[in-house]
């Protein structure tokens, strides 16, 4: 497995939850409880339909793409497991976009939230959420820390009797992806053997100086696989 995109909606959302979820409206939650109007984009009911649409002001959090954070491969190995690893950066894009109305109106909310994204405490539950919950597939311990943000974009129309409105913003969060090899799958050297014997097979070289064609040591090299011991 890889990135879970979904455990990284769910992050944000419970962080928002937390500390924006007396500025946006409540929803009805299970046992006749409430809850912040703060949602994945992509929600859906069990019959299929599009759940009903929250009072306002609320918020929406979607899963927009993967990047790469700079190379294709970071580093790779042996977990513990003896899993063959590879491991990459990648930077997550999620869109936070807030709904509301002229008498409830989402500039303050979205406003607050923009800023709330720069505070350490904000940022660390994301990252300690997402490493909890996260399912990669993989024995790596995986972050989500905040990277950027971008402007918040403004919009707004008029149907024939209610004023709309929307701020929404992107987040970038710097995270891993990993994906691994099993162990009855993956191919490994088991043992690696030097010594200065003249070596009936394997690689022979030599020890040199700075500026020297004259080894002063030989070297044999032999490379043992698992399967010929």
């Amino acid at each position: 497995m890889s990135i879970d995109t979904k455990a990284l909606e769910n992050a944000v959302i419970d962080t928002l939850k937390e500390f924006i979820g007396d500025e946006v409206s409540q929803s009805a939650g299970a046992g006749g409880t409430t809850r912040p109007s703060i949602f994945p984009a992509r929600l859906y009911s069990q019959g299929g339909k599009n759940p009903p649409i929250p009072d306002y002001p609320y918020c929406l959090v979607d899963y927009i793409r993967t990047v790469p954070d700079g190379v294709d491969l970071t580093d790779r190995f042996f977990d513990d497991e003896g899993n063959y690893v590879y491991v990459a950066h990648k930077k997550v894009i999620l869109q936070i976009k807030f709904y509301g109305t002229s008498g409830a109106s989402s500039d303050y909310v979205a406003n607050k939230t923009h800023m709330l994204l720069v505070v350490d405490e904000v940022r660390d539950m994301i990252d300690t959420l997402y490493a909890q919950n996260a399912n990669t597939g993989t024995t790596v311990n995986t972050t989500a820390r905040v990277l950027d943000k971008s402007d918040i974009i403004p919009s707004n129309f008029s149907m024939k009797d209610k004023y709309l409105e929307t701020n929404e913003f992107n987040l970038v969060l710097a995270t891993i992806d990993t994906i691994d090899v099993k162990a009855d799958k993956a191919q490994y050297f088991d043992k690696i053997e030097m010594d200065t014997e003249n070596p009936v097979n394997g690689v022979q070289g030599g020890l040199f100086l700075e500026g020297s064609d004259t080894p002063e040591q030989d070297l044999h090299v032999n490379v043992i696989a698992p399967s010929e011991q």
